[in-house]
């Protein structure tokens, strides 16, 4: 009789596709730098590690908290942007349609569409719960508890040097990858 495999986690689908991004990252960096190429090779590689992990791990091991590679990577942006700084009071959210037609959402206090989030980066992040509509005003969303304890372990994480955190983004920047 064979053995049932266990089922597939969403924390187990989200660290997939951040390998599947580190794949993508060092494909272009290579194609940009002129170097050569071997991504079959290297995504040969990957399923030769998750078949080994799959196989090797027993199903009743529990995943490390890593609830910030459930997030995905625009809506981790968002959750950064909104998370990080000191303010005064809440930071709320209000939707908004832009001169384009486009829905927004968009700081309170900043109609001006200076940093405009899309429905793609904001709707995970209430779907997980991190941001939820404040009580006294239904129509808007604020970081909730959990987004703030979310971002939280992420900069711990970060200040530690944690090497299984997901890079920032798929291009470079000044500063690098």
């Amino acid at each position: 009789m064979t053995k049932r495999a266990a089922p597939v986690t969403s924390a187990l689908k989200a660290e997939f596709r951040e390998e599947a991004r580190r794949l993508i990252r060092a494909d272009r960096a290579a194609k940009n730098a002129g170097l050569p190429q071997n991504t079959i090779g290297a995504i040969a590689n990957a399923l030769e590690r998750a078949f080994k992990r799959g196989r090797d791990t027993p199903d009743d091991v529990g995943a490390p908290d890593r609830d910030w590679e459930l997030i995905p990577p625009r809506g981790r942006d968002a959750l950064s942007y909104l998370a990080a700084g000191p303010r005064r009071g809440p930071v709320r959210l209000l939707a908004i349609i832009d001169d384009d037609g486009r829905p927004r959402w968009v700081l309170e206090n900043r109609r001006d569409g200076a940093r405009a989030f899309p429905p793609v980066a904001i709707n995970p992040l209430v779907k997980l719960g991190l941001l939820a509509p404040p009580a006294d005003a239904p129509a808007m969303l604020e970081l909730s508890a959990a987004g703030r304890a979310a971002h939280d372990r992420y900069r711990e994480r970060q200040a530690a040097g944690d090497p299984t955190l997901p890079l920032a983004g798929m291009r470079p920047t000044k500063q690098g990858w």
